[in-house]
């Protein structure tokens, strides 16, 4: 009788796994929207955008390399630090290499996201407008991360689809919201 209302050690682990994907996913997104907030704003003011448009023929690979720098300080001590935390818990080291590299994906199209709507604050300091646009498009890659986070410990086809997935997505929104960052950076510079 009493050996029924202990839970056994297969929900006990994927419920540890489950709250340890979920904070590590907030986490690394807080990090992204708070980092991100202002981008290029400090630039804009001090001029350093203007003089990257009249002297640099190429503004996208500025711009771009703004966004890879900011992705290696904020994202990347995160993920650094992601694999000692879950092998603490005892989890699978399969899993852990499955979602390494589903969230390191993951993040860095998010990262494209926060740039692009931070790059509009350049106008103004509106900082709600960075969460009110961000979100709806940060939350459908969160969501194919996440599943095939879960899928990863399954060892199922759900992880290869996600990578997949996210490979396409970091690849389509980086190309577009680079452009689209830089349209906005020559806009309000003019």
């Amino acid at each position: 009788m009493l050996a029924q209302n202990q839970p056994d050690q297969a929900s006990v682990a994927s419920s540890q796994q489950f709250l340890a994907c979920n904070i590590i996913w907030f986490s690394l997104l807080f990090s992204l929207i708070f980092a991100n907030s202002d981008f290029l704003a400090e630039d804009y003011r001090d001029g350093t955008v203007e003089q990257m448009i009249i002297f640099c023929p190429n503004l996208e690979i500025f711009i771009l390399s703004k966004i890879i720098a900011s992705w290696i300080i904020f994202c990347l001590p995160i993920l650094f630090v992601i694999p000692f935390i879950m092998a603490a818990m005892g989890l699978d080291s399969g899993f852990i290499a499955h979602f390494i590299i589903l969230i390191a994906l993951a993040s860095f199209a998010i990262n494209f996201v926060c740039a692009f709507c931070g790059s509009l604050n350049i106008a103004g300091n509106q900082a709600p407008l960075l969460a009110i646009l961000a979100l709806p498009l940060i939350i459908p890659i969160l969501l194919i991360g996440c599943g095939g986070s879960i899928d990863a410990s399954l060892e199922g086809e759900g992880f290869y689809f996600s990578l997949k997935l996210l490979s396409g997505i970091c690849i389509f929104i980086g190309a577009t919201l680079l452009l689209a960052t830089t349209k906005i950076v020559k806009i309000v510079s003019e």
